[in-house]
């Protein structure tokens, strides 16, 4: 799916209604961004960073919206830069500068723990720890002063530098220059073998692997509204990324079945209608596309709502009239309004539902319903170098 197509159904995403409920549902209504973050989305929506400085543009992505506090941080990096010759490191010869500044960084600032979660250029300024995703970033930065012409390599799970023009890769966590060329001879014989499948990006779009780090925290806490939020903001960013892509629907499938745990049908068919506009095609939403309607159904017949649980039926058949349970559930919920007149003495309205069953399903339709999908989790799990995932079901249900 390419930029502009992307950056289409992030809007009808929330935009999107599914029926009569979608103006009463708060998924309908985007969470209002900070000031800040809003111009640095519209800054990057060219693939290009253009308002802003890399690093002030991380502690936004971060989270760090307040103006001051940025100054602040920025000005602690500075003084950390201080104890770092750059002008030294200038005068060394074009192939010795990246592992001097691989080695400054290290010494200066990232003088913690390496730790998946520390995904934050402000934590890492302020504690020293880090992940691939605030060491490239700030590596990036050093370069720059230093004269070292690099570029960002991103994969699947994982984000580098590479020298332009050199084909080698280093790999900003590690701070020892032996280990440095080790990986770079690594990288290379990695991608002279076809291993390793990568591609450059620009820092503007490496700012969405700070988004999509932050979402999968907020998804592990069930924060569904903010993650998919952030999601969104990491896929305006970097369009490409297709371990946010496949989160996004995960995330939108996760959260509908949770609101159907809460009861709340209608919401949870909307979160699965916005996940088939992304991808029809995603198993899980589909599978669970009809484990709501099995649910809400059954509800709306608990209710005594059978003319609102046709109508929830008859709007699923006419998105996937391939789907059984659209049309045998419709038998059911007919059976179920007979029998429920039968019980209260209505025989006037009994034979008028008779008589709609007979036209819409035919004389001889079995009043039955047979289909009981089972729902199907998407666990995101995060990659042991901090940034990526591996979308897995814990359950299997029918299609």
């Amino acid at each position: 799916m390419n930029s502009t197509s992307f950056r289409l159904w992030a809007f009808l995403l929330f935009s999107l209604a599914y029926g009569a409920a979608a103006d009463k549902c708060a998924f309908a209504q985007a969470i209002e961004s900070p000031a800040a973050e809003v111009e640095l989305l519209e800054d990057v929506d060219d693939g290009q960073l253009q308002r802003f400085a890399f690093v002030d543009a991380a502690l936004i992505a971060g989270g760090m919206t307040d103006p001051l506090a940025r100054v602040e941080m920025l000005s602690r990096r500075d003084e950390k830069y201080a104890a770092i010759d750059f002008a030294a490191i200038r005068k060394l010869p074009n192939q010795d500068r990246p592992t001097a500044v691989l080695s400054a960084l290290h010494i200066q600032i990232l003088t913690g723990k390496f730790r998946p979660t520390a995904t934050l250029v402000q934590e890492t300024l302020a504690t020293g720890d880090f992940n691939c995703v605030t060491a490239t970033i700030l590596f990036h930065d050093m370069c720059s002063r230093a004269n070292v012409s690099v570029e960002i390599v991103a994969k699947s799970g994982h984000v580098c530098s590479r020298l332009v023009n050199a084909d080698c890769e280093i790999e900003t966590t590690r701070k020892a220059q032996d280990e440095l060329l080790r990986e770079m001879l690594i990288g290379l014989e990695a991608r002279r073998v076809g291993k390793a499948v990568s591609r450059g990006i620009t820092p503007s779009e490496l700012l969405g692997r700070i988004y999509y780090n932050r979402a999968l925290a907020a998804l592990e806490k069930k924060e569904f509204s903010a993650a998919i939020q952030l999601l969104q903001h990491s896929l305006t960013c970097d369009p490409q990324d297709r371990d946010a892509q496949e989160n996004l629907l995960a995330g939108l499938n996760n959260w509908a079945l949770s609101l159907c745990e809460q009861q709340d049908y209608a919401a949870a068919a909307e979160r699965i209608a916005a996940g088939l506009t992304v991808n029809k095609d995603y198993q899980p939403l589909r599978s669970n596309d009809l484990h709501v309607h099995q649910q809400w159904v059954a509800q709306l017949c608990r209710e005594a709502e059978f003319s609102r649980a046709l109508q929830v039926l008859e709007t699923g058949r006419s998105r996937r009239p391939d789907a059984p349970l659209f049309v045998s559930g419709q038998r059911a919920v007919f059976d179920a309004w007979l029998k429920h007149c039968v019980a209260v003495g209505d025989s006037a309205t009994a034979a008028e539902v008779l008589s709609t069953a007979q036209q819409r399903l035919g004389s001889q339709a079995t009043l039955t319903l047979e289909a009981r999908p089972m729902p199907k989790v998407i666990s995101a799990h995060k990659s042991p170098r901090g940034t990526g995932s591996t979308i897995q079901a814990t359950s299997r249900g029918g299609q």
